[in-house]
């Protein structure tokens, strides 16, 4: 997060972005702030927000459920080690991990980079893809090289001298 406000934040001050709040800045300051409970209830909402379905998932599967959160007391918001959801947003969860888990199954992405440079080339230059298949062509059939035209002996000998 950003230390300092795009509008309006002198240089003396400090302002954090969980909790959209100014003051000033000094080192007793920003550690008193930083160890704040209302800090870290913000900073923690803030990364609950960016988590995956799966992730949320693999949390809440094993949670039980919280009763005061059923009463609508819980203190703990965010924070409680229970499980704030009712069974609907259980399965709804449960429902969207799993289409996340197949969707990032279908469109994985392919990490060999002998496989990119290929792909990269073939859609920009196809020329020196026809090149460099005619290339292992002949290296697969160099013992071979006695039954080929002279034209193809010559061509094989100055693809090799590159």
């Amino acid at each position: 997060m950003p230390k300092f406000a795009s509008t309006g934040c002198s240089r003396n001050q400090y302002h954090c972005a969980y909790c959209d709040r100014k003051f000033r800045d000094s080192r007793q300051a920003r550690k008193r702030h930083l160890q704040s409970l209302s800090h870290k209830r913000a900073r923690t909402e803030h990364y609950e927000g960016l988590k995956s379905a799966q992730q949320r998932w693999s949390e809440e599967r094993n949670k039980a459920s919280c009763r005061a959160f059923a009463k609508d007391e819980c203190p703990f918001g965010i924070t409680c080690k229970y499980s704030h959801m009712t069974q609907e947003d259980r399965h709804q969860l449960e429902q969207r991990a799993l289409l996340e888990a197949m969707m990032s199954k279908s469109f994985a992405p392919v990490t060999d980079a002998q496989t990119i440079l290929y792909c990269w080339l073939a859609k920009r230059r196809p020329d020196l893809i026809a090149v460099e298949k005619l290339r292992k062509r002949l290296k697969e059939q160099q013992n071979n090289s006695a039954l080929w035209p002279p034209s193809l002996r010559l061509l094989f000998a100055k693809l090799q001298a590159n």
